[in-house]
């Protein structure tokens, strides 16, 4: 096994650790993409990297199936163990597509419905996110209008 396939199983271990808890089960990440696949389309539809987080986490949990099952090289790249770094910080930060979710049903009396929800890697590797923007609007607004 070659050491890039080590780390990634390391990494990938966090992942279905956090997984595992947000589900109280095993088998975690398998858990969270069939909930992705129970969420009603037009749900996802609003969430900019739904589609990119599924199919990479279908990906991510293929490749650590092939690193522990087959005999042959894997294929595991520096670029998936990126990916699955990020998703796993977004999933620990609660702004991955999941989290998105369940806060976009939770506001939608608050007249957020419709909007397009997300987050995006800047150049500089940090994640902004739609939703924490709006948040400090709201906050800073908030205390404007009591500071007077």
């Amino acid at each position: 096994m070659r050491e890039l396939e080590m780390i990634f199983l390391d990494e990938y271990k966090k992942l279905e650790s956090i997984c595992n808890d947000m589900f109280s089960c095993r088998g975690g990440v398998s858990a969270y993409i069939s909930e992705m696949e129970q969420t009603p389309q037009g749900e996802s539809a609003m969430i900019s990297e739904w589609r990119d987080d599924y199919y990479t986490l279908k990906h991510l949990r293929w490749l650590r199936n092939q690193i522990t099952h087959e005999l042959t090289d894997s294929g595991c790249s520096q670029e998936d163990l990126e990916q699955l770094r990020w998703i796993y910080d977004r999933m620990l930060n609660q702004q991955d597509s999941l989290a998105i979710l369940y806060w976009m049903r939770q506001n939608q009396q608050g007249g957020w419905a419709g909007e397009t929800y997300g987050t995006a890697r800047s150049s500089w590797g940090f994640v902004t996110t739609a939703l924490s923007v709006a948040a400090v609007l709201f906050l800073a607004a908030m205390f404007l209008s009591t500071a007077h």
